[in-house]
């Protein structure tokens, strides 16, 4: 007697949490593996990705971590290791590439943390492309992360990058936290009367932080600065 065929059970193909498309053979890293140091932290975070989205961040991740070697300075041996691992292999061999950093260079005043007194130090400008595609990348892919479904693509992500972390312990005690060995530490924190509305941190090697809105929140900071620059003379 002839068997009967087992039917094939098939999972669903996973979506890529940045544009919803198939991605069955992809992970992205989030942050990316180059933002980090060796060590590496032993939780490193992927989500699915297509390929296309996948193979499309590799000049996004190297401006970023150009722009976030000079961002942190060389204050701490923590941030001169970054800079010295990170951002020197990129550049040292690569004439060009040295040439149009020191064309962007710009000079800037910070504190220095052991003289407590300004000093004037160099800074790498980030164009807001590049870094609005990462912290919205960060946002998209950790969402997933933390709640097991896909950002809608037409909620607002809205980003700001923040100077230092004074002012704003209230909002830092109200955000869930994860740290990952002191090199790269996001808090979330959710509104859940209102859908998809959240406020992200995000810090990088503790020498930068910028932060992140979806959804209501997103909306009502964009509506505030088109008010505020229509009313400039």
């Amino acid at each position: 007697m002839r068997k009967p065929k087992k039917v094939q059970f098939r999972a669903p193909p996973k979506k890529c949490v940045y544009c919803g498309g198939t991605a069955d053979t992809t992970r992205d890293h989030v942050p990316p593996r180059s933002l980090f140091l060796e060590p590496l932290p032993k939780q490193l975070i992927t989500v699915p990705a297509c390929s296309d989205c996948n193979g499309g961040f590799g000049e996004l991740d190297t401006a970023f971590q150009e722009w976030l070697g000079f961002s942190l300075g060389v204050a701490t041996s923590d941030r001169s290791r970054y800079w010295t691992e990170k951002l020197l292999p990129n550049v040292q061999n690569n004439q060009r590439r040295r040439r149009e950093i020191v064309d962007r260079l710009q000079a800037i005043k910070v504190t220095d943390p052991i003289r407590q007194a300004p000093v004037e130090m160099y800074a790498l400008p980030l164009e807001a492309d590049i870094q609005e595609r990462m912290i919205v990348r960060l946002v998209r892919g950790l969402w997933f992360k933390e709640f097991h479904e896909i950002l809608p693509a037409d909620v607002p992500i809205r980003q700001m990058l923040l100077p230092s972390e004074e002012g704003m312990e209230e909002f830092f005690r109200r955000c869930k936290w994860h740290h990952m060995d002191g090199q790269f530490s996001y808090g979330v924190g959710l509104v859940k009367e209102r859908p998809w509305t959240s406020c992200w941190f995000f810090l990088f090697h503790g020498g930068n932080v910028s932060m992140a809105f979806t959804g209501e929140a997103a909306s009502r900071l964009s509506n505030e600065e088109d008010e505020a620059s229509s009313a400039r003379p």
